[in-house]
């Protein structure tokens, strides 16, 4: 008995220990990851612009994203191919929001020296990467303990991020083309599908800044104040809002009701001044450098029954789309 009890001690000690070494690793990678103390997004930078190009100084446009803009045919391209005579930098890193964003667009910045900046804003999320979505009764324990724990320590979806592409086998981190195909909502991203059962309401929220997720739009313009702080007044700052393709029409609107989501007012949703973007136009017209763009007009009259511009199994832009965007920027920057 004495053996037994003498064993459990040791094991509850060493134990303990353990648990010690990991909080203060995960504490310190967290601290370092915090003040970007290396470049952890280097390989999403040097994989979307070309090598004589990063070191460049006195830039014309650098851009910053998501997986909208870190993609090889993205808008961003286009933007480049279409204007050699400029030099156009892609910081876009899939996977992330504004507060990812602060941790290293100051460094950018400031070894490119921006003319322009276009800071694009995914209406399907970014309100979301600012506040998680948890719901103890239909998500998973893990997936609430993770995405609460993300709330906290932003590091631990940087750590996921690069194990979902070592699974990839994606080593430049860059998002990779998908395949059109017809709906089906067996093959609809996962993602989606969490969030969708997360709350089924969530798009038409983020639309129209409703419950707590007038809170969560706070929040997120808390951090892209302080964003803009950071950047030079001479820099001009475009905010380019990317809708959610359940905002253009009723093809996509009838898809995401297919896969659950809850559309309490189609005409709300659909408006083309909706709540999120005119807020932040308010909100943000003290900063005299900062213009806000709103392409859901234009993208409504170009998506039509032969010319879709999202993928029909996937949220994001199809190639169809990017060349839309693109057309809609080059006309207001160039």
């Amino acid at each position: 008995m004495n053996q037994i009890l003498k064993w459990i001690l040791v094991f509850t000690k060493k134990t303990i220990q353990l648990i010690i070494i990991l909080l203060i690793v995960v504490l310190l990678f967290e601290w370092s990851y915090r003040y970007y103390i290396i470049d952890f997004y280097k390989d999403s930078w040097q994989a979307l612009n070309a090598s004589q190009n990063i070191e460049s100084q006195n830039i014309d446009v650098l851009v910053l994203g998501d997986s909208f803009s870190a993609a090889r045919d993205s808008y961003v391209s286009f933007l480049q191919k279409h204007n050699p005579d400029k030099t156009i930098l892609n910081a876009s890193v899939a996977g992330i929001g504004i507060r990812q964003h602060r941790l290293f667009a100051q460094n950018r910045i400031q070894k490119t020296n921006p003319k322009t900046i276009i800071y694009q804003v995914y209406v399907g999320n970014d309100l979301l990467d600012v506040s998680h979505l948890t719901n103890w009764e239909t998500l998973s324990f893990l997936r609430n303990i993770y995405w609460t724990i993300s709330d906290q320590l932003l590091s631990i979806a940087y750590l996921n991020r690069k194990l979902s592409f070592l699974k990839q086998n994606n080593k430049d981190e860059v998002i990779p083309i998908h395949i059109e195909d017809e709906f089906d909502k067996n093959k609809y991203t996962s993602r989606q599908k969490i969030l969708i059962k997360a709350d089924s309401a969530h798009l038409e929220k983020t639309v129209t800044l409703t419950d707590d997720f007038l809170e969560k739009y706070h929040r997120w313009k808390y951090e892209m104040e302080q964003l803009i702080k950071e950047i030079p007044p001479t820099s001009a700052v475009h905010i380019v809002f990317i809708p959610h393709c359940i905002q253009l029409n009723s093809y996509y609107q009838e898809h995401m009701e297919q896969l659950g989501v809850s559309i309490r007012n189609t005409d709300q949703i659909a408006q083309e001044q909706y709540t999120f973007y005119k807020k932040a136009k308010e909100d943000f017209k003290a900063y005299k450098n900062v213009t806000l763009l709103n392409p859901l007009p234009f993208l409504k009259q170009k998506d039509t029954i032969t010319r879709r511009l999202y993928y029909a199994n996937d949220p994001h832009f199809n190639i169809e789309g990017h060349k839309v965007l693109f057309e809609f920027l080059n006309n207001k920057l160039f």
